[in-house]
C-alpha cells in the first residue's frame, strides 16, 4: 500500500509548512500523481484526507493524475492520453499505435512521481 506512506510523506510537508504559520488550516492542497504511475487517485486522496484532519483538510484535498504523454518516433505526432486508474499504459496496445502513421513504436512518459501542484493555507 503505497498510498499509506506517501500521503504520510505529503502530510509531513504540510505541516512543515503550517507550523511556519502557526494557527493555519489547509484552504486547498492539490496533489498530482504521474500518469504512469502505480497509485490510486482515490486511496491517496483518502489517506490524505485522514492525515490532516485535524489542519481542516477533510473537504480541500484533491488527487489528480497527469495524462501520459505519446510520442511517435516515426512521424513525430504527439498525443496526451488520460489513462485509468486500473489501466497500464506500457501494457495497452492502443496508446503503442500512432493514429496518425500506424507505427506500433509510440513512446509513452508521464512520469511515476507525485507532487503538490497547490498548498494554501488560511485562518
Amino acid at each position: 500500500m503505497h498510498e499509506y506512506g506517501l500521503a504520510e510523506d505529503i502530510a509531513r510537508h504540510v505541516r512543515e509548512e503550517a507550523e511556519r504559520a502557526p494557527g493555519q488550516q489547509v484552504a486547498e492542497l492539490e496533489v498530482e500523481v504521474g500518469g504512469m504511475a502505480r497509485l490510486r487517485t482515490e486511496i491517496l486522496s483518502e489517506w490524505l484526507q485522514e492525515a490532516l484532519s485535524d489542519l481542516g483538510a477533510r473537504e480541500r484535498v484533491r488527487v489528480s493524475r497527469a495524462p501520459v504523454t505519446a510520442v511517435c518516433p516515426k512521424c513525430g505526432s504527439s498525443r496526451s492520453i488520460h489513462v485509468d486508474e486500473d489501466d497500464i499504459p506500457t501494457l495497452n496496445l492502443e496508446y503503442r499505435h500512432c493514429p496518425k502513421c500506424g507505427a506500433d513504436d509510440v513512446q509513452l512518459s508521464g512520469g511515476t512521481d507525485c507532487r503538490i501542484r497547490a498548498l494554501t493555507l488560511s485562518t
